[in-house]
């Protein structure tokens, strides 16, 4: 598998992945590497706060936010899901890689 940067090209909109996230809060002082940092995700876009803020008062998107959008702690307009309690805000992941087709 490629690593690529998340600076250098996202994910297309929905596509699965498998993401590093090198602040994870959890980590096991056990471990050899940080495989334990790698999350199978879901790449979600959002819209940016410039988009937003263009987009005609009577567009719903102008007042309804989603988790992807930029607002908040998510600093970026996308986030990563992760199915479960714990999604990952954008700017999060350092680098991800493409799943093999099946």
């Amino acid at each position: 598998m490629k690593k690529i940067l998340r600076t250098d090209r996202l994910p297309k909109d929905g596509q699965y992945v498998l993401a590093y996230f090198p602040d994870m809060p959890w980590d096991d002082p056990d471990a050899k590497n940080n495989h334990h940092k790698m999350v199978v995700v879901k790449f979600e876009r959002g819209i940016s706060v410039k988009e937003r803020e263009a987009l005609p008062d009577s567009d719903e998107r102008k007042r309804m936010y989603t988790s992807a959008d930029e607002d908040g702690n998510n600093e970026v307009p996308y986030f990563w899901d992760s199915f479960g309690p714990g999604s990952f805000f954008g700017q999060e992941a350092e680098c991800w890689y493409e799943l093999p087709e099946t």
